[in-house]
């Protein structure tokens, strides 16, 4: 007659009677809609998983249950302390399947878990939240409306046991678009433990000036041709025009509702091309004044060509006043 040891039998018998008294809550309350979320990365402090270490209820779970389930049993963890292991969704749903039987339908499985025996594993969800939290207040310094549009790190992170914290160090200035930080796993006494680069795109909407209707090359810019939007600076060339200074022209045109960036504007000249201005000539002992007309648009102290009215000669002449250029 075969033999079999009730000592080596009771954990699984344990695991059996669990599985059954749980399935028969749902069977007697088949509406309650529970389940348990697979993690995507989880640490196994023993040789043996446990549902606790690598899942997470939720739904309104009947009282006490995922108290018995995490304490469940499930495949051998990594043979040695800080090795990880890689599992599928495919073979994640195996697993489940063969060790939880018709709970396993209760499963919400990933694309993949990563499972490491001893320290501690960090996923891509503690490292934004983490970033978030140290840039949150940065980002409401930045005046208008600054937001984190992205983020790009490692979807998981191996740690030792000697992690305590994390630190963020910023290594770019914090502005719209692409800003690259570093984010470091520090021991207690202040020890370096693990370092990874991490970036994250930021969003930042501001009221900026911009054209109320086309505005072409050379055309001084008035009043009625503003309007202030709100717009992403981070897909702004070019620093924006704040509606002040002036009065400005236009080097380029500028479509309705497109913003004015500083590089684009110049400073209205005294004298516009084709206007009638006093050429003086100024001698030692006379001065003379005559008519010409400005062949070229000209700023305060600026030399540009004039031409005769009377004589149709061209002439170098510093600009004034916006009706005045001389002859030295």
């Amino acid at each position: 007659m075969q033999m079999f040891s009730f000592t080596a039998m009771a954990p699984k018998l344990a695991i059996v009677l669990a599985l059954a008294a749980v399935l028969v809550v749902v069977a007697g309350a088949s509406a309650i809609d529970w389940g348990l979320s697979i993690k995507t990365s989880a640490c196994a402090q023993g040789s043996k998983i446990l549902l606790g270490e690598i899942a997470t209820p939720y739904g309104p779970i009947p009282a006490g249950t995922w108290e018995k389930l995490a304490r469940m049993e499930l495949w051998p963890s990594p043979e040695r302390e800080g090795r990880s292991e890689v599992f599928s969704r495919r073979m994640l749903a195996e697993l489940l399947r063969e060790h939880l039987g018709e709970l396993a339908v209760r499963c919400s499985i990933p694309s993949g878990l990563t499972v490491q025996r001893g320290g501690a594993l960090l996923d891509k969800q503690t490292l934004v939240a983490r970033v978030e939290e140290y840039l949150r207040p940065k980002l409401a310094l930045m005046g208008g409306r600054a937001e984190l549009a992205g983020f790009n790190a490692p979807d998981v992170v191996s740690l030792d046991e000697g992690y305590a914290r994390l630190e963020i160090e910023l290594l770019d200035k914090l502005a719209a678009g692409r800003v690259n930080l570093r984010i470091k796993a520090v021991a207690g006494d202040g020890r370096l433990v693990r370092q990874v680069a991490a970036n994250v795109f930021v969003d930042h909407w501001v009221a900026v000036a911009c054209a109320s209707r086309p505005v072409n090359p050379g055309e001084a810019i008035t009043p009625d041709m503003v309007t202030f939007q709100e717009k992403n600076l981070a897909y702004f060339r070019g620093a924006p025009w704040d509606g002040k200074g002036g009065p400005w022209q236009v080097k380029r045109p500028v479509g309705t509702e497109q913003p004015f960036s500083l590089d684009i504007l110049e400073p209205v000249p005294l004298v516009v091309k084709g206007s009638t201005v006093n050429l003086v000539y100024q001698g030692r002992h006379v001065q003379l004044a005559i008519q010409a007309e400005a062949m070229q648009a000209g700023g305060l102290g600026e030399t540009i060509p004039v031409r005769n009215i009377h004589s149709g000669k061209l002439v170098q002449a510093v600009v004034m006043s916006k009706d005045t250029v001389a002859v030295r």
